[in-house]
């Protein structure tokens, strides 16, 4: 018996430490993609934010009637910034662009363009990127303005390369696996441990019983749960809850070309 007892608290102890150990790890590395995916979707907000400024600030500092191109290509481009976030979501989320509410964002040509397309978003880019330059030759925007957008065009492209990445390279396989087995293996044998415990110290079974139950409880409750918040934090690390939107009020239409 003595023999038991102690393979019973050498067992708890080392074993235990172990998974400790490699449960915080994988939740570390869980947390730490969540944060990185979040770090992209916020610079991607930030980049349609910032072109969107420059080309409202570029229309606004000319007085005049500027003609219906100029406010069609402002109208484009915001369009344009809504539809690359959306479908930059939607391809995050593992969604289809054959079920989502692209009308309010495109036209019947443009839709046609998009549907099939791998990396929609990216196409966005490029369109976002062509109304740009054609704001530049109709005058409204200088060539150094128009040099200026890179920048931000840049960081929806790093965003979404960066989105795309995480979700597609889960945490590794040996890891998530050693940290099933032995979650699974330490939780359901470590009733014997605390059962053998109890019963040298209480001699009512009930009592041992309750004591054993409620303490294999506990820690089968923390240590399945921190495995199920890494696994959870790691597979939603590239999503958003809800459907994908731009929270961003500069690009709600307010006025005709805005």
């Amino acid at each position: 018996d003595n023999r038991l007892e102690g393979v019973g608290t050498f067992y708890f102890v080392v074993l235990g430490d172990m998974l400790s150990f490699l449960l915080v790890f994988n939740a570390n590395i869980a947390y730490s993609r969540f944060w990185e995916a979040r770090g992209h979707i916020g610079t991607s907000i930030k980049c349609c934010r910032t072109t969107g400024i420059l080309v409202v600030t570029q229309f606004h500092r000319h007085y005049g009637q500027p003609g219906s191109e100029v406010p069609k290509c402002v109208d484009d481009i915001r369009r344009y910034m809504m539809l690359y976030f959306y479908t930059m979501m939607l391809q995050v989320q593992g969604k289809s662009l054959n079920n989502s509410r692209l009308e309010q964002y495109l036209t019947q040509p443009e839709l046609n363009l998009l549907q099939g397309r791998k990396n929609a978003a990216v196409v966005c880019v490029k369109w976002i990127a062509s109304r740009l330059a054609h704001l530049e030759s109709l005058g409204y925007m200088s060539p150094l303005q128009l040099h200026e957008t890179n920048d931000a065009l840049d960081g929806m492209i790093d965003a979404f390369n960066g989105l795309t990445k995480i979700k597609g390279t889960p945490i590794p396989f040996p890891i998530r696996q050693l940290c099933n087995i032995l979650n699974t293996v330490y939780c359901y044998t470590i009733p014997l441990v605390f059962a053998s415990k109890f019963a040298s110290t209480y001699n009512e079974q009930l009592n041992i019983i309750g004591r054993t139950c409620l303490s294999a409880a506990l820690i089968s409750f923390a240590f399945f749960g921190i495995n199920t918040t890494a696994k959870v934090r790691g597979a939603r690390a590239a999503r958003r809850d809800g459907p994908p939107s731009l929270p961003a009020p500069l690009f709600q239409r307010s006025k005709p070309w805005l």
